[in-house]
């Protein structure tokens, strides 16, 4: 299992491989599964949620999930309150944080302004000298820091158990500009009935997101913020005195950086629902029945927006807004049966419907 991510841009999610499955083709993230509900996205739950997870990678064990488990499943399930307490009920509260921080592990080695200056005195040349010394690498980055709290309530009874938890992160790039801001709460309940041989586990939780974005990688595009940054001159200034950013023309499509960081709007807001509710069914001795009801809405709004005055090609500004939304219903059962032939040996028969 591969995973990676890309650097410090906080609304960069993480690649996913197992198996090797990266060196063959793309898009080849794996299936999540979280509670038995498929295609959950793993960013909408809070690490600290995790009870297990489990990664399956060969044929006969993701083969239930058909072709959307060709490139391997993960298995998530939740934390929940445990059941089956004799001293009644138990009651308990967690509260854990975390605080990071990032830096950039290196810069390219660029001539200063005093450096440019003085190889222009000592080889005769002349240029547009505006007067300034500046480091356009330190003006587009910053010491990135990411905020991470969780607050867990926790109840365990004998037929029953309870946890209800939320989760706040917030986490500013090591590019200006770019951060994302995450908050999911999420109810867990399970409930025993019959002596045993019914469970119900019931779960809802909601994240509500907000991403900033800032253009670093698109090449020689002229929104590229670390394009403009490297190619920018030492002894171009970085604001005006009247505090405008700085613009002046050396070569074709050259911006200020900061100016682009500013003055663009580039944002995202989504939402994201997910309910489900399953039944645990002892029906004979050897005989088992599960049912699993779940539904889940995704929403999102992206605004982007480039004024007139740093239109970059475009002569009159730019505008754009778009939302999104889609919805998943999911209707599953199965029975298994396991019966016991001899001791030592088990034979499984496992039927269902999706």
């Amino acid at each position: 299992v591969l995973i990676s991510k890309q650097g410090g841009d906080p609304n960069a999610g993480f690649s996913v491989n197992i198996r090797g499955a990266a060196s063959f083709s793309s898009g080849t993230g794996p299936l999540f599964v979280v509670d038995g509900v498929p295609g959950v996205d793993p960013t909408t739950i809070a690490p600290q949620d995790i009870e297990s997870y489990n990664v399956l990678k060969d044929a006969s064990s993701t083969s239930i999930y058909g072709s959307r488990g060709a490139n391997g499943v993960v298995i998530i399930t939740t934390k929940n309150g445990r059941m089956g307490n004799k001293d009644g009920e138990i009651f308990s509260i967690d509260y854990s944080s975390q605080l990071s921080f990032d830096k950039v592990a290196k810069k390219y080695d660029l001539l200063t302004g005093s450096e440019v200056r003085e190889f222009a005195k000592r080889t005769g040349r002349t240029f547009l000298d505006n007067g300034a010394d500046v480091d356009w690498q330190d003006e587009i980055f910053r010491t990135g820091l990411t905020q991470d709290h969780n607050l867990s309530f926790t109840s365990s009874r004998p037929n029953s158990s309870f946890r209800a938890t939320l989760s706040h992160m917030n986490i500013e790039g090591v590019l200006k500009g770019s951060s994302k801001t995450r908050n999911i709460g999420r109810l867990n309940y399970s409930q025993t009935a019959f002596d045993g041989n019914l469970t119900i586990n019931a779960r809802l939780s909601g994240t509500i997101e907000k991403n900033d974005y800032v253009n670093y990688g698109n090449g020689s595009s002229p929104d590229n913020v670390i394009y403009q940054a490297l190619r920018r001159s030492p002894t171009d200034k970085v604001k005006n005195s009247d505090g405008s950013f700085f613009e002046t023309d050396r070569n074709f499509q050259y911006f200020n950086p900061l100016a682009i960081i500013e003055d663009y709007q580039n944002e995202r807001d989504a939402k994201r629902l997910l309910g489900n509710i399953s039944l645990d069914i002892n029906i004979l001795k050897n005989l088992k029945g599960w049912v699993n009801l779940a539904y889940a809405r995704n929403d999102d709004e992206s605004f982007y927006f480039v004024p007139k005055s740093t239109a970059s090609t475009l002569t009159s500004g730019y505008g754009r807004r778009a939302y999104n939304n889609y919805s998943n219903k999911l209707l599953e059962g199965t029975l298994t049966y396991s019966p016991k032939i001899i001791d030592g040996h088990n034979f499984s028969v496992l039927g269902g419907y999706s």
